[in-house]
């Protein structure tokens, strides 16, 4: 089965070649931001320009916590809140380190005090750990922690290429909402030197690695938009390349994000994987959606596609199948994949 497949990455992993990466599956990106002295990981900004300039979506970042009060985990979601500045990604806490076990009730109130600060910014927030913590110490509160999971469980210890596919037999049951699996710990993708976790996610992935400009508004660009298809004559390894550096090459491919106020501004790929950056001057055309009929398209109904949505759930919001909606939206090809912002025909 085909899944939306990513890395986690912290200091850990040295200098990351994101290009190679996405080039070789890697569909998303997670990134440690903080460390445990309160300062941001050595390697964060450089994965964020990275992943931005490779196309590669960065759907959150991770505080491995050591909180053991309520005051504590405020302080520090806070910290992360002033290292993101503007950015607005998913923010999760990685809650295994012993020291929090045995916590009782006073740990569901470190996730749910450290939640309420990164949401009460905008940010969306989540919980990571592994599945036997998750059963001993989370598990025995299913009612007082309303936040989804990201959960770790390895079904080999042998190192893993990112094109092999976990076995779902081991994919994590919990009482929670699950939102990505981290299968496994020893995972080997081009560009990064040693191992790295592996991971699958379940929900829409950020198409943005979003900053906001000086009136607090996210800059768009509206000549042409998100999962439109283009053809292109030319293209560039970078939204900053001048023309120059023009890859003057015949390509096709989906637009995956938008960097506006930049030299090339879309960021174009296939099943995921970025080929490039371009231009309005570059785009030769667009291969727009089967003509309808102009009475059934008054009839269509459009769903915007939101973080944390599947196929899945769109289809039983509307009382359709995933098969019909994709039946009706020829750009989407996995039904695993589908992007925030992304505009599905449901009807």
């Amino acid at each position: 089965m085909s899944t939306i497949k990513g890395v986690d990455v912290s200091s850990y992993q040295g200098t990351v070649d994101w290009a190679k990466a996405s080039a070789d599956g890697v569909t998303f990106a997670i990134l440690k931001v903080i460390r445990k002295d309160l300062n941001p990981d050595k390697q964060f900004e450089n994965n964020w320009a990275g992943c931005t300039e490779a196309g590669v979506p960065v759907q959150g970042v991770y505080n491995y916590s050591y909180a053991t009060t309520v005051e504590k985990a405020k302080s520090d979601a806070q910290k992360v809140l002033e290292i993101l500045g503007s950015r607005k990604p998913m923010v999760w806490l990685d809650v295994e380190d012993s020291t929090l076990k045995d916590l009782g009730q006073l740990l569901v109130n470190i996730i749910n005090e450290y939640g309420a600060v990164i949401t009460a910014a905008g940010l969306k927030f989540g919980m990571y750990t592994g599945l036997n913590f998750y059963k001993t110490y989370i598990k025995p509160y299913p009612d007082q922690i309303d936040y989804p999971f990201w959960i770790a469980r390895y079904p080999v210890s042998t190192t893993m290429p990112i094109s092999a596919d976990p076995s779902d037999s081991y994919r994590p049951a919990i009482d929670h909402e699950l939102w990505g699996w981290q299968y496994s710990s020893k995972g080997s993708v081009a560009g990064v030197s040693g191992n790295v976790d592996l991971d699958e996610l379940y929900v829409a992935v950020e198409t943005e690695n979003v900053v906001e400009s000086e009136t607090g508004e996210a800059e768009v660009a509206t000549a042409h938009s998100v999962g439109e298809q283009i053809t292109v004559s030319s293209y560039y390894a970078s939204s900053t390349d001048d023309i120059e550096k023009a890859i003057i090459k015949n390509s096709s491919g989906t637009i995956m994000r938008i960097k506006a106020g930049t030299h090339n501004p879309y960021c174009f790929g296939k099943n995921g994987v970025a080929i490039g950056w371009c231009n309005d001057g570059d785009i030769r055309s667009t291969d727009a959606e089967e003509a309808v009929s102009e009475t059934a398209e008054k009839e269509a109904e459009y769903y915007t596609v939101k973080s944390g949505d599947t196929l899945s759930k769109i289809a039983k919001a509307y009382n359709t199948t995933v098969d019909a909606i994709m039946a009706l939206n020829s750009k989407i090809t996995n039904k695993n994949l589908i992007y925030v912002g992304q505009n599905v025909r449901v009807k």
